[in-house]
């Protein structure tokens, strides 16, 4: 999968769950539940494993390892699993929460909340993508 693709289909991930919390809470509230459960639910429904096995940057992860071994027999034919601690993944769940807050700030003259939503997990994603963070998650895969 190409990193647009992904950011688009996390930017609608990201509304869907604003949506299910879209009651009288505080819209900062809301917003680190979004991130915060995004990230969880990505982690319960094996989205995190899917990624493994199909995102962009565990796939070119996975090459450069196999380039770096010279070994092309287990990399490439085994199926991945992310793996993480409940407290690790409670961590970067809030530290996700947060951030859907931080950035909020930067697009408020977006003024359709739905809109922005989808922007931010849009724009979040891309951002990773580009800080290679999402590294950190494909070198977990076991």
């Amino acid at each position: 999968m190409h990193y647009i693709f992904e950011s688009t289909i996390v930017g609608m991930y990201s509304l869907l769950i604003y949506i299910c919390f879209d009651f009288g809470m505080n819209t900062n509230i809301k917003l680190f539940m979004v991130g915060f459960i995004k990230h969880l639910l990505g982690y319960i429904l094996n989205i995190h494993t899917y990624y493994c096995n199909n995102g962009y940057a565990c796939l070119k992860y996975q090459k450069q390892f196999q380039s770096h071994k010279n070994n092309n027999s287990d990399i490439s034919d085994s199926k991945k699993v992310a793996k993480t601690t409940i407290p690790v993944l409670f961590i970067e769940s809030g530290f996700e929460g947060c951030l859907f807050v931080f950035l909020n700030i930067f697009l408020l003259k977006i003024k359709n909340t739905y809109t922005r939503i989808f922007i931010l997990g849009v724009i979040l994603h891309i951002v990773f993508e580009f800080l290679q963070l999402h590294i950190y998650f494909c070198k977990r895969c076991a």
